[in-house]
């Protein structure tokens, strides 16, 4: 029915016919939508890299090949620059560029000076350390002889304090007895049944018990004073020897002290002589002088002033946009 439709159509119109499109014409438009539709494809598994207009300079890859500025390690004055270096000239790793010299006159005979002071100073603060270090070791022992000393003495008086002390209840009882018998025969010659000869010798008994009581007490008084004494003596003797190694190890402190001083001072002194050792300014790698504010000798240098300028020898470059 659409054939007939379409054949009617045709003779009915014959302009339709016309303005047909031919079939080499539909084969081509189907060729090309198919050619389309595989480019977007293909353009999904393409590498893709975006571009920009811009302005920029080629730059070495690596960072240490890049243009660098070689800076005064030191204050010094240029006491010699390379011959015929000049701006634009290559030169090679460890090429001598310039010689620097300090400011001041005979500064390495002066370091090398301080040095051997620091050494002698060093030994001596070294050696006091040790002797102080024995010194705390020596009075530490004799601290502990005196105090052993000490105590054998207060062992002494407190033994000889208790010796006294036993002894009080004999004299007592003795100074008692004859006390008892000279009241009891004093009473035997009122009656008249003892003589007056016998009840004088026993008031002499009496007395003379009495004496050696009052004695012995007074002898017991001082061993117990003597026995405090020697315990004070012992505090004091340990307080005293305490007191030299106290002293001993303050010094021996002090001492240390210096050393660690000295030995700054020292580093302070190494550091400046290394500085020196870089006196002498080479090339850090291949490549040209690109620019060299430091030209002549006689030029006063600052620390941190800029010597050259290189650009070394670049293995592989890259635009910096």
């Amino acid at each position: 029915m659409a054939v007939g439709t379409t054949h009617s159509l045709s003779t009915e119109l014959p302009a339709l016919k016309l303005v047909q499109s031919s079939r080499t014409a539909w084969r081509a438009a189907n060729a090309l939508l198919i050619l389309l539709v595989l480019c977007v494809i293909a353009m999904l598994f393409v590498p893709w890299q975006q571009s920009a207009r811009g302005t920029g300079k080629v730059v070495a890859y690596v960072p240490q090949e890049r243009q660098q500025t070689v800076l005064s390690p030191v204050k010094g004055v240029v006491v010699d620059v390379a011959d015929g270096l000049r701006e634009g000239m290559r030169v090679q790793q460890g090429d001598l560029i310039l010689e620097l010299e300090p400011s001041a006159a005979n500064l390495q005979e002066q370091l090398q000076g301080q040095m051997r002071n620091l050494a002698a100073k060093l030994a001596t603060a070294n050696t006091k350390a040790d002797v102080y270090g024995r010194n705390i070791v020596d009075f530490q022992a004799a601290q502990q002889a005196a105090v052993d000393a000490a105590e054998e003495l207060i062992a002494a008086a407190k033994a000889k304090w208790d010796a006294e002390r036993e002894l009080l209840p004999g004299y007592q009882a003795k100074a008692l007895q004859a006390k008892l018998n000279y009241e009891r025969q004093k009473g035997l010659a009122e009656k008249g049944i003892k003589p007056a000869v016998e009840v004088e010798k026993l008031k002499k008994d009496w007395d003379v018990a009495k004496s050696d009581l009052e004695s012995l007490k007074l002898k017991i008084i001082a061993a117990k004073e003597e026995w405090e004494a020697k315990q004070d003596e012992r505090i004091q003797k340990e307080r005293e020897a305490k007191t030299k190694v106290d002293y001993a190890r303050a010094m021996q402190q002090d001492a240390l002290g210096q050393v660690a001083t000295i030995q700054k001072e020292t580093r302070d002194v190494e550091i400046k002589l290394a500085e020196l050792d870089r006196m002498k300014i080479y090339a850090p790698r291949d490549g040209t002088i690109f620019r060299m504010p430091v030209f002549e000798r006689g030029q006063t240098l600052k620390e941190g002033d800029a010597l050259f300028t290189i650009v070394p020898d670049a293995s592989e470059r890259v635009v910096e946009l």
